[in-house]
């Protein structure tokens, strides 16, 4: 996801539960991070009554058009074991380059950032 307003780039990744999870269970993102060879691990615990999780990466650098990055999704048991697995591999249609250096408002407020001179 490209936020023009904030100059930042994120992998957001919402899983939706088909079924009950077992008590204890953890909803894990993975997402490859762009111009290096690693991941990065997104969890949230999952809870009672919730049926949709939303994952976000840290903001990320380096995206180019055209490259494909992995997005894995898991849920682990209370002990850590994996129990389901969801991958997709994702094509970036727009490149780092178009986003803006500086974003145009407050990052934290939203509000309009005065011109730069």
């Amino acid at each position: 996801v490209f936020n023009y307003r904030v100059a930042q780039a994120s992998m957001i990744v919402v899983a939706q539960q088909v079924m009950p999870m077992p008590e204890g269970s953890t909803v894990e993102a993975i997402f490859d991070v762009p111009g290096t060879a690693t991941r990065q691990s997104v969890k949230q615990p999952a809870m009672d009554g919730k049926l949709t999780y939303k994952l976000q990466s840290d903001p990320l650098t380096h995206i180019v058009k055209g490259v494909q990055y992995t997005v894995t999704l898991r849920v682990l048991d209370k002990m850590g074991k994996e129990i389901d697995r969801v991958e997709h591999v994702y094509v970036s249609d727009i490149d780092q380059a178009t986003l803006p250096s500086k974003p145009s408002v407050d990052p934290i407020t939203l509000k309009p950032l005065p011109p730069q001179p």
